[in-house]
């Protein structure tokens, strides 16, 4: 609203957005509004800078309503740690899930990550879709996801995925040594 944006083009104006997704939900067990923030691209998103964040929370506090508590969460994406088991055929695939023709040497991972930088800010991870997701690969015959957890902030214990789950921050990412795949000729 205090912004004189006349003649600037769209993709001008999101270049000088400094948070490029955020999410607001009220928690089911308190009375409070959360307000998860980033900034970044698609697929890379990183917290805001100090400076960035005293910018948002200064902004936050002129224009929130009086009386309603909020917390910013404005975190590192979540940790995901994945192990599967993917069952392959042979003529398509090698043992270590790449493609034979030579034109990817990370199929399944890059299957993986598309699916978790895909996710909508403050989306769902559902280990089905990402089951989908892998059996879609060429070569890709049958997968079975072994394990599934997360974990945020400096929390170092794992926390299992059951079905679904929606990142603390709002985004995951899952490091090469968090995912651990096993290949199966089938």
């Amino acid at each position: 609203d205090d912004y004189d944006n006349t003649g600037l083009t769209a993709d001008q104006i999101r270049d000088m957005q400094i948070v490029k997704y955020a999410a607001a939900y009220d928690a089911s067990d308190k009375s409070i509004t959360y307000l998860k923030i980033a900034t970044g691209t698609e697929g890379n998103r990183t917290p805001l800078s100090s400076a960035q964040l005293i910018a948002f929370t200064t902004y936050i506090y002129r224009v929130a309503g009086a009386g309603i508590p909020f917390e910013i969460i404005n975190d590192p994406a979540d940790d995901l740690k994945l192990e599967g088991d993917i069952y392959y055929n042979p003529l398509i695939l090698d043992k270590d899930g790449k493609m034979l023709d030579g034109t990817n040497d990370t199929p399944v991972q890059d299957a993986i990550n598309g699916y978790v930088d895909s996710l909508e800010f403050n989306g769902t991870y559902v280990n089905m879709t990402a089951i989908d997701k892998i059996q879609a690969v060429a070569g890709v015959q049958i997968v079975e996801i072994k394990e599934a957890a997360y974990r945020y902030g400096t929390y170092q214990n794992w926390q299992k995925i059951m079905a679904f789950q929606v990142a603390h921050s709002g985004y995951f990412k899952i490091d090469p040594a968090n995912l651990k795949l096993n290949f199966y000729p089938l």
